[in-house]
């Protein structure tokens, strides 16, 4: 009775495993705008040849996300069963977008140059505490991150501001995000123009 109960024992567990990796046919991972998942390609066409009716996915996708800021791109792994059935892992914006959003604008400023010697390199941006805060408890949101506290994420996002070379401060106002945001651009402005004259004078020496 032992060695036959052992052996179903020990097979259960395997046939169980093997039934359920079988139940999932694909996984897609994408990324789409909070709230406004479309027939439209690619999306479309890449769930419609997996079966899956596009339009109650874009139904179900936009009212799970309606308390998302509208357009905000979302990660999203789409586990799609063998039976055409599927179910949704959306993640909230990664910490860059929502710091890079915060900072207005979509990209890190750019390394410094030898282009502009003299001249102060810009940040990317300038956040407040208030702003850290925020960005921490958008985060929470997710399953993965519920466990955490806001200070743990707060520590977190403060050191991803550091990769992207953003400014924290204790307190912001407009008047100063804006001159930080102009800064920018005037250097950014600068350094294309710079790049631009080397550029031609490159040309102009191959004629």
């Amino acid at each position: 009775m032992s060695k036959k109960f052992g052996a179903a024992s020990l097979k259960t567990p395997r046939k169980f495993l093997a039934a359920k990796q079988k139940e999932l046919s694909s996984v897609i991972k994408t990324v789409l705008p909070a709230g406004m998942a479309a027939p439209a390609p690619p999306l479309g066409p890449m769930l419609g040849q997996r079966g899956i009716p596009i339009t109650s996915f874009c139904a179900d996708f936009n009212m799970k996300t309606a308390h998302f800021r509208q357009g905000i791109p979302l990660d999203v792994a789409i586990n799609i069963k063998k039976d055409r059935s599927f179910t949704l892992d959306i993640n909230v914006p990664s910490e860059e977008w929502l710091i890079l959003s915060a900072c207005g604008t979509t990209e890190p400023i750019r390394a410094p140059s030898k282009r502009q010697e003299g001249v102060e390199h810009p940040k990317t941006g300038v956040l407040s505490l208030k702003h850290i805060y925020h960005i921490a408890a958008t985060r929470q949101m997710h399953e993965k991150f519920k466990y955490h506290t806001l200070q743990e994420l707060s520590q977190l996002v403060a050191y991803k501001c550091t990769e992207l070379n953003v400014e924290i401060v204790d307190s912001l106002d407009k008047e100063t995000a804006d001159l930080y945001l102009n800064w920018r651009k005037t250097w950014e402005a600068e350094e294309d123009r710079l790049i631009q004259a080397e550029q031609e004078a490159m040309d102009a020496l191959r004629r």
